[in-house]
């Protein structure tokens, strides 16, 4: 079997923690068993923007700072189950999962920090975010609720994105992805950050 990488992208994302990522994968075993083949097709994290290059250290732990400004000491919750656009080349995809409470718009960068050298690596802003449970093709897929939860740790990492394409008869397509480094956002008050 040959297979063919056919688009490669970066995007920071929202990393929750484990015990949120937990949550996640509990949710993707049911969807899987109830029959949506796309369960385990996306991570346990939250797109925040499309990238034309990684973030490095300095600007992760930038824009976790800005992020965690965002959010204030309120936990980030996770909402009713919504449906984005995937913001990769192939425009095709899109991403079901909790929504986030979380608003972000390039107004905001220049007065929380975040410089235009930044700023210009992001392409593509997807706000509100949602966690992935499902990536699909069909935009009216039909997901059984999730009982709403918040969380305080998260961090942000690049998500490097690989769409590939098996050279056989049937041409199947999948994806891969990595996770880089996570960079925590800063705690709040007395809470102190997890690992």
């Amino acid at each position: 079997m040959k297979t063919q990488k056919t688009d490669s992208q970066v995007f920071l994302v929202l990393v929750p923690h484990r015990d949120t990522r937990l949550v996640m994968r509990n949710y993707s075993c049911d969807l899987f068993k109830a029959g949506f083949a796309g369960a385990y097709s996306f991570p346990w994290v939250a797109p925040l923007a499309a990238l034309s290059h990684p973030f490095n250290k300095d600007e992760l732990k930038l824009f976790a700072g800005f992020l965690r400004k965002a959010t204030g000491k309120d936990k980030i919750s996770a909402e009713k189950i919504a449906v984005t656009a995937f913001p990769d080349k192939t425009n095709k995809y899109y991403i079901f999962g909790p929504c986030l409470n979380i608003k972000i718009t390039a107004g905001m960068f220049a007065d929380n920090g975040i410089n235009e050298n930044t700023s210009k690596k992001i392409y593509c802003l997807s706000s509100p975010p949602v966690i992935g449970a499902l990536l699909s093709e069909n935009r009216k897929e039909k997901l059984p609720p999730l009982e709403v939860f918040s969380f305080r740790a998260a961090a942000i990492a690049n998500m490097y994105w690989t769409s590939c394409k098996n050279e056989t008869a049937h041409c199947a397509s999948f994806n891969k992805w990595k996770i880089g480094g996570l960079v925590w956002l800063p705690a709040t008050g007395k809470t102190g950050r997890k690992k």
